[in-house]
């Protein structure tokens, strides 16, 4: 697994060349707004299949992504009028939303519905201006393990393991926060998936 420390002055750069491993179909382990998250071209089969290798999780749980923008996700996801303005509050942020997804059936591993965000960490935000597709946004631990937060307890985990990353983001130690809020909306009604960073009702 190569790593590139992330500094003030290479964002771009670094960047680039993360968006270069995943154009290839590799897998990157990446600083997000809360935990470290493990990152690969959604719309490439072969990275998806790899991105649960290294999880060791179940094919059949999705995985949430995160986009450069709305009109990023609403060419891929139908928004009704409260998801558009929970978004609309909370965009860029720890706040991902589960929707009906416009692409299912065109891929193997594409469900009925897509969880997306956009993320508020500069990295990510940089990442998905230069890449394109949307890109795989789970957490970077074993499956069923807590989120990890250390740069140096994400090495010793992959090092045990029989597939790893292709590169490592090293933003340094990333503050303890609660994982992204997860929110679902149907026929109208918001139900929380998961209760996160983001408090739903929101006050």
């Amino acid at each position: 697994m190569q790593e590139v420390f992330l500094r003030d002055n290479n964002l771009e750069g670094t960047a680039a060349q993360a968006a270069e491993v995943l154009t290839q179909g590799g897998v990157i382990v990446y600083p997000t707004e809360t935990a470290y998250g493990l990152g690969a071209d959604y719309f490439n089969e072969e990275a998806i299949k790899k991105i649960y290798a290294i999880k060791q999780r179940q094919a059949d749980k999705p995985l949430p992504v995160i986009v450069a923008d709305l009109e990023t996700a609403e060419k891929l996801v139908i928004f009704d009028d409260k998801i558009r303005q929970l978004v609309a509050q909370h965009w860029p942020g720890p706040l991902t939303v589960v929707l009906p997804f416009k692409l299912f059936g065109q891929k193997k591993h594409f469900l009925e519905t897509l969880g997306l965000r956009i993320s508020s960490n500069i990295f990510c935000l940089a990442l998905s201006k230069i890449f394109a597709n949307p890109i795989v946004s789970t957490s970077a631990n074993i499956s069923g393990q807590k989120a990890i937060y250390n740069v140096e307890q994400i090495k010793e985990q992959f090092s045990r393991c029989n597939v790893k990353p292709d590169l490592l983001i090293n933003a340094g130690n990333l503050p303890l926060t609660l994982p992204s809020t997860i929110i679902k909306s149907e026929n109208g009604k918001i139900k929380i998936l998961r209760q996160g960073k983001i408090i739903y009702p929101v006050k």
